[in-house]
Formats: C-alpha cells, sequence, structure tokens
C-alpha cells in the first residue's frame, strides 16, 4: 500500500508539505525514491542526510527555493543510496553522488538548469586546463571538495555535475543508472566503467575533459550593466521600495551582497534574483533621510563573490547612495 505522505518529522508526523518535493524525486529515482523520509532540522548550514535510516537533517535557517533546494538535495543523495547499495555515500563515489544530487536538487526547485550546466561545463574546463581535474582529486572528496562549500573548493560541485552531464550527453540517462547501479555492484571504478561503457577510467577521464573544454560556452565579459541607485548618488528618495542591479551575462542565483555598518531598511536577506540578470534588494519600509547607506556586492571578508554563468567572478564592488536630507521647512 502506498503511503498518503512521505516526509514526516522526528515525532513521524507528516509533513505533508514536502509531497510536492517528493513527487518530483519519484520521476528521476522511481521505486528507488525512498517512501518515507524522516526530515530534522538543525541549527547550522545546508544539510546531511542518514541513508541506512532514510534521514535528511536541515538547516534551521533556510527557507523559500533555497530550502526546497536542499531538501530536494539531501533526498537525492538517499535515493542514489538505494540505487547504488550504498556505494554513493562512500569516499570514492561522492563526486557523481554531489554532482547528481545538486542537479536535481536545483532542477526541482525551478533553478535555470541551462545556465547550470554552462557554469559545470565553464568550471570544469577551467580545472581541466589549469591540470587540476581527474579521477585522482575527485576520489578524494573530503579533501576536494571539504565538509562544505566555501569560495576555496566552490569548484567541486560543478565539477562534479559537469562528469554527469557528460555521461548523459555521451551516453545517456539509462546508462547513467546503469552506472550507478554497477558501482553498488562492483565499488569499483573502473570496472563499472567496463562493464558499462567498454572502455576503462583513464578513457572515460580524457573523454570528460575533452567534453568540458569543448563544450564549455565563451560569454562576453561580465560587467554591471545598471544600478539603482547609481553608485554614489545623492538625493535619493527615502520612499524607494527596491534597489536593483543589472549584469551583462546570466548569473549564477547565489546571493552574495554585503551591507556592513547600519544600513537601516536595506538588508542581505531581502536581496533575490527575479531574473538571471536582475538582482533585486527589497526594503524594510522607509529609509533614513540624510543618509549614506554602503553596500558592496560580493565580499572579500567572508569571502563570497556573485558568479557569472559562465563561472566568471565579480570583483567586490561598493555600492553607495545617500538618501534626501529630512524636509526642515516649517508647517504653518
Amino acid at each position: 500500500m502506498t503511503e498518503a505522505h512521505h516526509y514526516f518529522d522526528e515525532r513521524d508526523q507528516p509533513l505533508p508539505e514536502w509531497d510536492g518535493v517528493w513527487s518530483k524525486l519519484d520521476a528521476f529515482f522511481g521505486s528507488d525514491t525512498p517512501p518515507h523520509i524522516t526530515l530534522r532540522k538543525f541549527s547550522g548550514r545546508g544539510g546531511r542526510f542518514d541513508g541506512p535510516s532514510h534521514t535528511i537533517v536541515i538547516s534551521d535557517a533556510a527557507t523559500g527555493n533555497g530550502l526546497v533546494q536542499i531538501v530536494a538535495h539531501e533526498s537525492a543523495h538517499l535515493s542514489l543510496y538505494q540505487v547504488t547499495r550504498g556505494a554513493s555515500a562512500m569516499e570514492p563515489f561522492r563526486f557523481f553522488d554531489e554532482g547528481y544530487s545538486d542537479i536535481v536538487g536545483k532542477t526541482i526547485a525551478g533553478e535555470n538548469m541551462t545556465n547550470h550546466k554552462r557554469y559545470a561545463l565553464a568550471i570544469a574546463s577551467a580545472q581541466v586546463k589549469a591540470k587540476a581535474l581527474g579521477f585522482a582529486q575527485v576520489q578524494n572528496w573530503s579533501s576536494y571538495a571539504g565538509n562544505r562549500p566555501s569560495e576555496g573548493n566552490d569548484h567541486a560541485y560543478p565539477v562534479g555535475s559537469s562528469f554527469v552531464y557528460f555521461v548523459i550527453d555521451s551516453f545517456g540517462e539509462k546508462k547513467l543508472f546503469d552506472f550507478f547501479r554497477d558501482v553498488g555492484e562492483t565499488k569499483d571504478l573502473d570496472t563499472s566503467f567496463q562493464h558499462v561503457f567498454g572502455v576503462g577510467a583513464a578513457a572515460v577521464e580524457q573523454r570528460w575533459k575533452d567534453h568540458v573544454v569543448k563544450n564549455a560556452v565563451p560569454e562576453s565579459p561580465l560587467t554591471i550593466t545598471e544600478m539603482f541607485p547609481a553608485n554614489n548618488s545623492t538625493d535619493i528618495p527615502v520612499d524607494i521600495a527596491e534597489l536593483h542591479v543589472k549584469f551583462s551575462v546570466p548569473m549564477m542565483p547565489k546571493v552574495c551582497v554585503s551591507t556592513p555598518g547600519k544600513n537601516t531598511g536595506v538588508s542581505y536577506t531581502n536581496a533575490s534574483w527575479t531574473d538571471d540578470r536582475t538582482l533585486v534588494i527589497r526594503t524594510e519600509g522607509k529609509l533614513l533621510p540624510g543618509t549614506t547607506y554602503k553596500l558592496a556586492l560580493g565580499s572579500d571578508q567572508h569571502p563570497c563573490h556573485l558568479t557569472s554563468a559562465g563561472g566568471a567572478p565579480l570583483p567586490t564592488t561598493p555600492w553607495v547612495f545617500t538618501t534626501k536630507k529630512a524636509d526642515a521647512t516649517p508647517h504653518s
């Protein structure tokens, strides 16, 4: 008998708001989608999963599409754990587990996957040119990617995704799942490549490198085409509803805006992408009169940078404007 609901809290109470995510997972994984997933919250960033118990643990700070993406991503891990009989959680195979879970999570959250693929191939191509991409590197995932994404290792997940895109483009999605299942049997990358693709790991690695370099799409230079309010502008009305920045090329939907100091009414938590080239910050009530607001697109301190779909980072860019002074004219 099929369960009416599929996500449950730690008290085993149903969470029907996540049934739509489960249905979309089922379209990817079919009978390998766990029918009963426990969802717990924790104070921290991102998420975790435990394959044997069919449990995901999600940041209690995540909201909106970001929350949907994390739930879908961690649930994809559980499903791949089923497909591979647990092999996908092992260190040598986490690169394709994270790569495919990243694709599934972003697809279910409604991201622009054309941009995601462009980004993944561009990042992987850059790694090839830097002689930093290969199975020797990615199979040591704990060193390659670290415990969580950061500026120092933010190439890792796109590289994992680029491998998945390469397999789908070169052999088809059915062969991708044949490969997943075979790894569950052999627990050996080279042997499974021989079984499923008819060539060994060295040949697959070279084809992967050639594929990402050949298919990485050159893009125009990344520039800011519009800022409102304009940088260093003055006499800005205090009742503007939002600030926005437009870019010359499609961007990855990472929000990275710093608001150092007292920027009353302007917060990076109210920033979002309205399309792949426009970043908007909604204001909270009226801004303060006669006040200089100092923001930055990106941050060298954290660090965090806005990035184009082709993988080009935007240098940290100051964004400063001053509001109109209060009307001091006495009223009769």
